[in-house]
């Protein structure tokens, strides 16, 4: 009798304390201090489940999470206590026993030097909830940007484009007016889409000019604009007023500057076509998706080929009216229809920069009886 009831008492004590757990009250805090870890924590031993990694995934994406799940299977002990030890150098971005975290920006740059990573992730709260965050994160947060100027430099590539619900790391260094993190990170060339990043997140106008001159130092400005202004309009971004603003800030520095000039945009996207005609889609192969213009460049086809959407949407790809049925699996790929614009980009375009949009079917005919591009279709021809 005395053993049953010693056994209901161990099963009652152990069900008391798996509610405990369950309903958050036997969590242990994620800092002893405000530059101390607990090493009673959950995540002191870096031990995650699939929830755990879901979460890093929404934030980081899923292409940064597979590699970092690769890079921390194969850490041993002593790397994964220094990347430790650079989160705890730069502190709880949360005022923890009446005190605010101060980093050592020495000892961070000793320990980077060392091979720290940014790969240690604890959660947000010291309570053990909110999102996991690493290194980067509680730099963001507490507002250290000397500190984030030297993660960026070494790891330029965490967030470099939107992902899901989240903004893209260079995206929000511009919505809290970190500006000299900013330029680092541009100047890494691993921000994605930086000119999308400056039109739909800055609000400080006395700021634009430096930073698209710093962003047009690294990146192609015409390619820029092609890319970007579609995933604005992909987005459906261009009624938002801040973005409006932008534009107008950007109209006026191509117009103000004398390396570009007043039709630079109409000539960066093309005057010939619409921004919805197939020429200006996107197709996917191998998961990727690839640009239709540039690839007709990349094939050496300026000119030379026609694109027309069909009654379904599907891209029809014609030589001079000879429609292509089987010679190349590369013009099949084009036949995807990728992306169409959520709002007319011609009239936006012409509200911000004047200038009309022709159809593209309209450039061919003038070539068709040029010597030089009949050598090319004949040259094409065999070849493929």
């Amino acid at each position: 009798m005395r053993l049953i009831f010693s056994n209901l008492m161990k099963k009652c004590e152990k069900s008391t304390d798996e509610e405990i757990i369950e309903h958050g009250r036997g969590r242990e805090n994620v800092w002893n201090s405000v530059h101390e870890l607990n090493q009673s924590s959950k995540y002191f031993e870096q031990n995650f489940d699939k929830k755990d990694i879901a979460q890093i995934e929404e934030l980081c994406g899923k292409e940064w999470t597979n590699e970092w799940i690769k890079r921390t299977k194969n850490k041993n002990e002593p790397q994964k206590s220094k990347d430790r030890e650079l989160l705890e150098q730069i502190g709880s971005w949360e005022e923890i026993n009446g005190k605010r975290s101060n980093p050592n920006e020495t000892e961070i740059e000793r320990l980077l030097a060392n091979g720290a990573t940014i790969d240690f992730f604890v959660h947000s709260k010291n309570e053990e909830y909110g999102y996991l965050w690493n290194a980067i994160e509680f730099a963001f947060y507490a507002r250290k940007e000397e500190i984030l100027k030297l993660l960026i430099k070494r790891f330029p590539n965490y967030m470099n484009e939107p992902n899901r619900d989240w903004n893209s790391l260079l995206g929000r260094l511009f919505t809290k007016k970190m500006f000299s993190a900013g330029i680092e990170l541009i100047k890494t060339k691993e921000p994605v889409h930086p000119l999308y990043d400056i039109l739909w997140y800055l609000k400080v106008d006395s700021k634009f000019k430096n930073l698209i001159e710093e962003i047009f130092k690294v990146y192609n400005p015409s390619t820029q604009v092609k890319l970007d202004f579609q995933m604005l309009s992909d987005k459906n971004r261009f009624q938002d007023k801040d973005v409006e603003r932008n534009l107008e800030l950007l109209k006026k520095y191509f117009l103000n500057d004398t390396h570009y000039g007043p039709k630079f945009i109409q000539l960066a996207l093309g005057s010939t076509y619409e921004i919805n005609d197939p020429i200006c889609s996107r197709f996917e192969r191998n998961g990727k998706k690839f640009w239709v213009a540039q690839e007709i460049q990349n094939l050496g086809l300026e000119e030379l080929v026609e694109f027309k959407s069909d009654a379904a949407g599907k891209i029809q790809v014609n030589l001079y009216n000879i429609l292509f049925t089987n010679i190349t699996v590369k013009f099949l790929d084009f036949r995807k229809f990728q992306s169409k614009s959520k709002c007319n980009f011609g009239k936006r375009f012409r509200k911000f920069f004047g200038g009309n949009f022709i159809q593209a079917n309209t450039i061919f005919s003038r070539y068709e009886k040029s010597p030089r591009h009949r050598r090319r279709i004949d040259r094409f021809q065999k070849n493929n």
